[in-house]
């Protein structure tokens, strides 16, 4: 495993590896939300999840979907500790915690890397996580789905 685990002070990282030179999609913005843009062609090794509204988010428990094994994506339990419902653009709309004690255990918390993990509540795609915090990195901030939605219908179509 190629991770570095995050500890009270110090952002943990995933090493990523490339595993192909085919170019898969075009950056089109990068924003404190996050990065937007087009993908080719949509992966076909996912099964299709319906979203959630901001406002049918609730603290408790959800999950995330990441991948810390350079191989397979897998859930693991996060609580949702509190939401921001106004409108803010800068990918800090919720505070998750990781639960998971695998999770807990192999990466410390959220690592660098973990950017972009889908939040699952209630079988329903509900965001993504977007920062750690840097002094508590069992915590970390998530962003609305709605507002990466909203975020992707203000792109232009990619040359």
């Amino acid at each position: 495993d190629d991770i570095e685990k995050s500890t009270k002070g110090c952002a943990g990282c995933l090493m990523g590896h490339f595993t192909s030179d085919i170019k898969g999609g075009v950056i089109a913005k990068n924003t404190p939300s996050g990065i937007f843009g087009y993908m080719d062609q949509a992966p076909n090794n996912g099964a299709e999840m319906q979203i959630a509204k901001s406002d049918e988010i609730t603290c408790g428990e959800a999950q995330i979907l990441t991948t810390i094994d350079a191989t397979t994506p897998k859930y693991y339990n996060v609580q949702i500790e509190s939401i921001n419902l106004k409108k803010a653009d800068n990918g800090k709309n919720f505070v998750i915690r990781i639960t998971d004690k695998e999770l807990l255990s192999k990466t410390g918390g959220i690592v660098h890397g973990m950017s972009g993990s889908p939040i699952i509540q209630n079988n329903k795609l509900i965001g993504a996580v977007t920062h750690v915090f840097i002094n508590s990195p069992d915590r970390g901030y998530g962003i609305f789905i709605d507002n990466m939605i909203s975020e992707t219908k203000a792109l232009s179509p990619a040359a």
